[in-house]
């Protein structure tokens, strides 16, 4: 059947494991916090309402950041409301009150 598509015959998956230490941010990046960007396409392509291992949005948006000398870029809905990180999920701490986005991606974070 996978020929009829144009797709190789099965074949068995390779697996690779990478992993590395988890350093955690110092207390003073904590207390300066991380510059943001806003990543100008919003978050409309069906893919996003599927969960998929298509990650070409995010990885766009994360270098989108990164060029602008950011850490993280907030994807918005289509409406404009902010989603979601382009790796992270957001979270708002005030008062002792935990609030996350409105409108959040279709999969939680």
């Amino acid at each position: 059947m996978a020929e009829e598509f144009g797709l190789p015959e099965e074949c068995r998956p390779t697996l690779v494991i990478y992993a590395q230490p988890y350093t955690p941010p110092s207390p003073s990046a904590y207390a300066a916090g991380w510059p943001v960007v806003i990543f100008p396409e919003g978050r409309s392509t069906f893919v996003g309402r599927h969960k998929s291992l298509n990650y070409l949005f995010y990885l766009a948006a994360r270098q989108f950041a990164l060029d602008q000398g950011a850490k993280e870029a907030l994807i918005l809905e289509a409406g404009g409301l902010v989603s979601e990180g382009a790796a992270t999920s957001l979270i708002y701490f005030h008062q002792g009150s935990i609030t996350c986005p409105l409108r959040p991606a279709p999969f939680p974070g």
